[in-house]
């Protein structure tokens, strides 16, 4: 790069060096470098309606699909508001049991998920999962 205001762009996460070296009219050089940590943007979605914990390996769990989040928290609300199940993690997801181990009941559930990205972005959402048997 070359240029009065230069700019770098990564294409992976990761830490970096950055080194500058300028040069002034009459020839003399000058190097300096910094260390700097660039991270990726972050994202958080399910596009699960449904789905059927009945143990076939088809559909079994309710999870959401994230790239670099770093803290992350769902809760699962029956029909009415009474807490089914809650999770802590980035690896969390719900089997479509209650709080207890017991299989949860078919029906319309309400999820609520608080998260935080490696760049700080901050997430809130809640939608409804179907769970059937």
């Amino acid at each position: 790069m070359v240029g009065a205001n230069p700019v770098k762009f990564f294409d992976e996460p990761g830490i970096y060096t950055i080194t500058l070296t300028s040069t002034s009219a009459d020839g003399k050089t000058a190097v300096d470098s910094i260390r700097v940590e660039a991270f990726s943007n972050s994202s958080i979605v399910s596009n699960q309606r449904d789905f059927s914990p009945n143990d076939d390996g088809v559909n079994d769990i309710f999870a959401f699909q994230s790239k670099n989040i770093v803290n992350m928290s769902a809760t699962i609300y029956d029909k009415k508001g009474n807490v089914v199940y809650e999770y802590n993690g980035i690896d969390g997801k719900w089997d479509g049991k209650n709080k207890k181990g017991e299989k949860a009941q078919e029906g319309t559930y309400l999820y609520v998920i608080s998260a935080v990205g490696a760049d700080g972005k901050k997430y809130k959402q809640e939608g409804k999962i179907n769970l059937t048997r």
